[in-house]
């Protein structure tokens, strides 16, 4: 939408293709850094899932179960500020470009 609204000369997809790839790569990079960090806390005992939820999962499974949710939650997190911060990007590229006549 971004690329296209308005009477600002569009963006093709190949022009707008850039910022989704580093969307993209950012994404994996902070969501697999959170799921390392949760990893970390979680077997050192800093953080643990809720009573209710260790009570429906067995033993062993509690740990990656929880990696698994922050990592997953962590990239929806990044990736619908990420996707507004392209957005931005691709407005002020396209109030670089020449007016239409």
């Amino acid at each position: 939408m971004a690329a296209q609204s308005g009477a600002r000369p569009k963006l093709t997809a190949a022009q707008v293709r850039p910022y989704i790839l580093w969307l993209l790569v950012a994404v994996a990079v902070l969501a697999s850094m959170s799921g390392l960090a949760v990893y970390f806390l979680a077997t050192h005992q800093v953080i643990a899932l809720d009573k209710d939820w260790s009570a429906l999962l067995p033993e062993g499974t509690q740990i990656p179960f929880l990696v698994d949710l922050w990592t997953h939650t962590a990239s929806y997190a990044f990736g619908i500020v990420g996707a507004a911060v392209v957005a931005v990007f691709v407005f002020r590229k396209r109030l670089t470009l020449a007016p239409p006549a």
